[in-house]
């Protein structure tokens, strides 16, 4: 199965009953194509990252995945509407031509007739030679074998031949409706559930914001310009640019940066007022959900989280996604908590407006090489007060923004002593 499908049924599953009939594979490409839309990439290993951290994303992709159940929804009931007409006009058909032949003198006109009596008349003789004679078979099994599969023959033929002239020409007044009626209750099934998704989805993506200005906001704000140091060439004198660290050194600087990040991010709360619901450590129960791939965990499964299992999914969702090995001491810590706290997007997108490459949020070799020519020690510190002026751009600044400022300071400080400052 294509793991695009996969990771929509992980975070959908109802839409599964999209796929039944789906011969064509056209809801498979809907369903696929809206996981690549919504997440903005069609690897399924980023995608699960990026739908994980960004509840918009998730929600987004909820939308229209139920837009696409709804479709497959409305499309099975017009299959159904089609082969109910194709059986109404066969009977018709059929009546039609015995008539024509009837009226022409042609003796195989009157076919259904004499078959008719034969069936009906033959159904009612053994219904009642049975209830006459039953008391005296209740005692031969094979006679009785014989009997009921008489009776089931005679039965579907007697079925038969009432479908054939009086539920043809029912059909045949009610046709009409019939396909008025399931045309709108089809309509009216998928706009309600449309409708709904988009109700119940809104609704998370308010609570979203709300959770993510107070956390981790994916709210835009203007990002500052480099200070004068990042715009001057590099003096002649020897840089402190680092160079390429080596497996061991990139090792130690993530287990420091991570350290600091599970101590500002703290332990296991559960406030009912915080959509994000249960946290420890700074992972909420739907980001551990997405990487255990298991819808089902509950609150207590993030009370028990391992800090060894944490630090798997920082580095796995944020660390590698920003590939922080790559860049100079000192600037990984601070790439890497502002994109725990804000979003690993936002804080890319800070760093290349900081080193003047192309703001596309992606850690890509153009801005490494971009964040090369510059020093750390003065690209650390534009990015902290590039960080502070983006809580400042929010509205809930005056309520958190002393713990945002002190975290911005203390990681700074970190920060600046891991580059050798």
């Amino acid at each position: 199965m294509n793991p695009l499908i996969t990771l929509a049924l992980q975070f959908a599953p109802d839409v599964a009953r999209a796929f039944a009939g789906d011969k064509g594979g056209r809801v498979a490409a809907s369903v696929t194509d809206a996981v690549a839309q919504a997440a903005g990439t069609s690897d399924a290993a980023a995608a699960q990252i990026a739908l994980a951290q960004d509840p918009a994303k998730l929600a987004d992709l909820r939308i229209r995945l139920a837009q696409i159940a709804a479709d497959a929804e409305t499309q099975r009931r017009a299959n159904e509407l089609d082969e109910l007409k194709a059986q109404i006009a066969d009977t018709e058909n059929a009546r039609a031509t015995f008539a024509e032949l009837a009226k022409s003198g042609n003796v195989v006109g009157w076919a259904p007739v004499i078959v008719s009596i034969i069936v009906v008349t033959g159904f009612f003789v053994i219904l009642a030679w049975l209830i006459v004679r039953e008391p005296g078979l209740t005692g031969d099994s094979s006679v009785l074998q014989l009997v009921n599969i008489t009776i089931g023959a005679l039965t579907a033929a007697f079925a038969t031949v009432v479908n054939f002239w009086l539920g043809s020409s029912h059909g045949s007044r009610i046709k009409d409706q019939l396909s008025a009626a399931l045309q709108a209750q089809s309509a009216a099934s998928g706009a309600g559930r449309t409708a709904a998704a988009l109700g119940a989805h809104s609704a998370r993506i308010d609570a979203a914001v709300d959770a993510l200005n107070a956390r981790t906001s994916q709210a835009p704000a203007p990002v500052p310009p480099p200070r004068p140091a990042d715009l001057a060439p590099p003096p002649a004198a020897p840089t402190t640019a680092a160079q390429p660290p080596t497996a061991s050194d990139a090792d130690a600087r993530f287990e420091r940066s991570v350290t600091l990040v599970l101590e500002l991010e703290g332990g296991y709360v559960d406030n009912p007022a915080d959509p994000g619901g249960a946290t420890n450590m700074g992972i909420t129960l739907d980001t551990l959900r997405a990487w255990r791939h298991d819808p089902s965990l509950t609150a207590q499964d993030v009370k028990t989280l391992t800090e060894a299992e944490a630090k798997q999914i920082y580095r796995a969702n944020y660390w590698d996604v920003m590939r922080c090995d790559d860049l100079p001491a000192g600037v990984d810590l601070s790439v890497f908590d502002f994109g725990v706290n804000a979003g690993p997007s936002r804080s890319v997108k800070l760093l290349q407006q900081l080193v003047g490459a192309t703001q596309d949020g992606i850690m890509g070799p153009n801005t490494l090489a971009a964040v090369a020519t510059k020093q750390p020690v003065p690209l650390i510190e534009s990015f902290a007060d590039g960080r502070l002026d983006y809580y400042k751009s929010l509205s809930t600044y005056s309520t958190f923004g002393r713990g945002w400022t002190n975290r911005t300071e203390r990681v700074e400080q970190e920060a600046l002593s891991m580059a050798g400052a």
